[in-house]
């Protein structure tokens, strides 16, 4: 089987620098984002949540009584790295620990979960434009798409999903299920949301109705500019044509606006 990186055909990280320009989706094919500690923590908890059984084969939790400056310490890393493991501070294993059992105990959140595929890598061609497309899919049965986010804030992950576009990508896999054939044509798209600060709070949130709408226009104007760039090799910024600056209004210079008593 090939290795989803293998898989020649468009991916929903790849199209979503094209929210950026162009020119940026065509930077980030020959320079990746750099890792970072929020990265590594999310890919920690998806892990532990949604293939359990593999956590102890993909990751290592370094004891708090391991100090990496002494000798014992270096060779416990020189060790752990040795097995090909990624190793995780006690404070990122018990963080992964408490995001699991905040999920294991939300009632909703456990029941979508129950029974899933997950990490499932699915293919299909667009049929509006003919591009071939792939994802992979956190969690899915034959009704549901589920895709799995971690945020530090609960409360303010709903305007977090807006400017990162999460409803665009839920819609980019339901939509991409559906083509393949892998869910049902009534299947229903759902975020877990689940925090990795305490109180490690979590909870489920349907994308549907106007919002999946919403989400499926950014992405079809996003998969859209990246066809008719690939066609005329015009592979433009963010300000492909000259026009005038306009500044805030707050901006030095400007009077300043009158307050209504």
């Amino acid at each position: 089987m090939l290795k989803y990186e293998s898989i020649k055909a468009l991916n929903w990280s790849s199209l979503k620098e094209v929210s950026t320009s162009p020119r940026a989706y065509r930077w980030r094919q020959d320079h990746p984002r750099e890792d970072t500690a929020a990265l590594a923590m999310g890919r920690a908890v998806h892990c532990a949540i949604l293939e359990p059984a593999e956590f102890a084969a993909r990751y290592i939790v370094r004891p708090a009584d391991i100090d990496g400056r002494t000798k014992a310490g270096k060779a416990w890393l020189d060790d752990a790295r040795a097995s090909g493991r990624e190793v995780l501070t006690a404070d990122q294993g018990e963080t992964v620990e408490e995001c699991v059992a905040s999920v294991r105990a939300h009632h909703d959140v456990a029941e979508l979960l129950e029974g899933c595929a997950t990490e499932q890598v699915v293919t299909w061609t667009d049929p509006g434009t003919g591009v071939a497309c792939k994802g992979r899919l956190d969690a899915l049965t034959p009704r549901t798409v589920i895709d799995l986010k971690t945020t530090r804030e609960l409360a303010r992950f709903e305007q977090d999903a807006a400017r990162l576009l999460y409803h665009a990508q839920v819609a980019w896999y339901l939509d991409g299920a559906r083509a393949a054939g892998v869910v049902d044509d009534d299947a229903r798209a759902w975020i877990v949301a689940v925090e990795t600060v305490g109180p490690f709070d979590c909870g489920p949130l349907e994308v549907a109705g106007a919002d999946l709408d919403a989400g499926r226009e950014v992405y079809r104007r996003l998969l859209d500019t990246w066809v008719s760039c690939r066609e005329t090799g015009e592979w433009y910024g963010r300000i492909p044509v000259g026009r005038r600056l306009e500044l805030p209004r707050w901006a030095p210079g400007f009077e300043p606006e009158e307050v209504s008593p």
